[in-house]
């Protein structure tokens, strides 16, 4: 998450390297332009921030996992279609199917 505070901080177009772990001891600044290291407490702010921002969609990530993939969701499209079966009824698997999903996971 180091590399992706750099970034964010604006010292993407800096040259560093983080050595083994993605700790901030482990980061090294190679960057010969006049522009310094951010602090230890600038990257930690950061990494902290998108951290609560990954955490915080986490429901969103869970719920996305339970869906079927998007080849599968084509499929069953196209199956009601040929079906005529592409209205909100209980005969549409691919209506029904999602649904599900949607109601086993309402939102907030």
């Amino acid at each position: 998450m180091i590399a992706q505070a750099l970034i964010n901080l604006g010292y993407s177009d800096c040259q560093w390297r983080i050595s083994g772990e993605e700790i901030y001891e482990n980061l090294i600044w190679e960057d010969k332009n006049e522009k310094p290291a951010p602090t230890k407490s600038e990257i930690d702010t950061e990494v902290k921030r998108l951290q609560e921002v990954w955490d915080s969609q986490a429901y969103a990530r869970e719920r996305a996992e339970q869906y079927p993939d998007l080849k599968e969701q084509l499929d069953m499209i196209w199956h009601a279609i040929d079906n005529d079966e592409l209205t909100k009824s209980v005969n549409n698997k691919f209506y029904t199917m999602l649904k599900k999903v949607k109601d086993d996971n309402p939102k907030g």
